[in-house]
């Protein structure tokens, strides 16, 4: 389990990033994403047509391929610091 200052390479294909100011990033193949014991993972399933969702706690270990990833944090130079990672499920 990735944690405490990890890194990790996150392929940008499918991948768009709202940086605070509201400026749309989709430059590179890969950016570098760093995530600690203080970044909040979590799943959100979502049902009825994103009428109704449920959250609940996840870790790194949940991340799969083909799924949906929001991160949330701050850019220091070209490495990204997630404070927060959702990943979605569509049910």
């Amino acid at each position: 389990m990735p944690r405490s200052g990890s890194r990790v390479r996150v392929p940008s294909v499918a991948l768009l990033i709202l940086v605070s100011a509201r400026i749309f990033l989709l430059c590179s193949l890969l950016i570098h994403v760093v995530f600690d014991n203080n970044t909040h993972f979590y799943i959100r399933t979502i049902y009825n047509s994103g009428k109704n969702y449920e959250d609940k706690d996840a870790d790194f270990e949940d991340l799969k391929k083909q799924i949906s990833v929001e991160i949330k944090g701050r850019f220091d130079n070209d490495v990204f610091h997630a404070s927060e990672i959702r990943l979605s499920k569509f049910s």
